[in-house]
């Protein structure tokens, strides 16, 4: 995979993928600068060589003055309905 974040000071970790109307979306955990692992971070493509980052779809926002409550980690399920 040629996914790269736009910030350099960030580290990607695990990640899970779903594809839905010809896009793949990418998803990972992320820490800026070392941190904890304070993110789940987003991001689409078409061909695997151009990206889309968007938000993050979870952050820990007090993840660095409270490391013993981060623990993330993550999956996909589709509501068929949706």
């Amino acid at each position: 995979m040629l996914y790269h974040p736009a910030d350099d000071n960030r580290i990607l970790w695990d990640t899970w993928m779903y594809y839905e109307k010809g896009e793949f979306h990418l998803f990972f955990l992320e820490n800026p600068k070392n941190l904890q692992w304070d993110r789940i971070g987003h991001a689409v493509t078409c061909d695997f060589i151009r990206w889309r980052e968007l938000p993050p779809v979870m952050l820990v926002e007090d993840a660095a003055n409270n490391p013993d409550k981060v623990g993330l980690t993550g999956s996909i399920l589709k509501d068929r309905d949706a």
